[in-house]
């Protein structure tokens, strides 16, 4: 299956007309956009082409696309997003991540992650505060005052966007084996107990009250009115 797979992958050639065919077909479709997620560094090569590509295309253009690639260690990827200014969103839970992102030894990531965050803030720390978000999930692993407490204290994330990803469903495995129901009750109550705060404290910048709230609150007030001539 996986000599069937690598034989299917894109070809350069193929990313390549595939983002012509974008800015050709969609030139005035607002805000375009290219995401890059999850295992898309295996194939850097062919990426770096279409994210090239695309970049040509924007210079023709007085559209500026954005876009979105998962970050990994390496250095010349880094380089390469910081140097073409993507933006970057890093999957990252908070202290949780030692015990729920685990590697294919099953040792925690949590250090390992944060190493490569302190990294970036070090180098590039003007692309960090602009151009590096947070991707949050919580579960009913979660712990929540201990979350909150490590996201709103610790100052890498002060001037970053938190995306809190909520996760829960009864019938998945994953959340059966965190006693879901009674998990779930506590994470409604941690919930409910931000919400009863973000207002006395939202001129604060708690990134992670914001993250739950003022995200959510912003996409509400701008979002598309009507028929903007594009799907959202």
């Amino acid at each position: 299956m996986s000599g069937l797979m690598r034989a299917r992958q894109m070809s350069v050639e193929t990313a390549d007309r595939i983002v012509d065919y974008f800015y050709v077909k969609e030139p005035k479709a607002g805000r375009n956009q290219f995401s890059f997620t999850g295992r898309a560094f295996h194939e850097f090569s062919r990426d770096r082409a279409c994210g090239g590509k695309s970049q040509q295309h924007s210079r023709e253009s007085p559209l500026c696309p954005d876009h979105e690639w998962i970050l990994l260690k390496n250095d010349e990827y880094l380089d390469y997003l910081v140097t073409h200014c993507f933006i970057v969103h890093i999957s990252f839970d908070g202290p949780i991540q030692e015990e729920m992102r685990v590697d294919q030894t099953g040792r925690g990531t949590f250090q390992e992650v944060m190493a490569v965050i302190e990294r970036i803030h070090a180098k590039y720390p003007a692309f960090y505060e602009k151009n590096v978000g947070f991707n949050v999930t919580v579960t009913p692993a979660t712990r929540m005052k201990e979350t909150e407490d490590f996201f709103n204290s610790n100052p890498l994330f002060a001037n970053n966007t938190l995306n809190i990803i909520r996760h829960y469903d009864p019938d998945n495995a994953f959340c059966r084996k965190y006693d879901s129901m009674d998990n779930e009750e506590i994470l409604r109550e941690g919930f409910e107990r931000l919400r009863r705060q973000y207002p006395s404290v939202y001129k604060k910048g708690l990134p992670f009250h914001d993250g739950c709230y003022r995200t959510v609150m912003a996409k509400l007030d701008k979002r598309p009115m009507g028929n903007p001539g594009y799907l959202p």
